[in-house]
């Protein structure tokens, strides 16, 4: 390979376009993040952002989560799924957003 030469493997190639989301591409970078489908003459992005929504800012990190994290494991193990889903959304999981449409 010389030096100007991209590599085959790395480069993304469709016969057609993405007629639907389900075929879409993402791109993005976990913050924000979209899904580019479409033609070339009419091209579709659906944006994904994690700073649409609504209510006051917070800090909605669950920082002792960590510390439920065995006893919900125990739960599971044995069986007692809604005890178990009851403390992670209680004790594990970040507020909502709020957002309404």
């Amino acid at each position: 390979m010389t030096k100007g030469e991209r590599p085959q493997s790395l480069r993304l190639w469709y016969r057609q376009p993405a007629k639907v989301w389900e075929e879409a591409l993402p791109v993005g970078n976990g913050r924000l993040g979209a899904m580019v489908f479409g033609a070339i003459r009419e091209e579709h992005l659906q944006l994904n952002v994690d700073t649409l929504w609504s209510g006051f800012p917070r800090d909605s990190v669950q920082y002792d989560a960590l510390r439920y994290l065995q006893p919900v494991r125990k739960l599971i193990a044995d069986g007692k799924y809604k005890e178990a889903e009851q403390l992670i959304n209680t004790n594990m999981l970040g507020s909502d957003t709020e957002a309404v449409e």
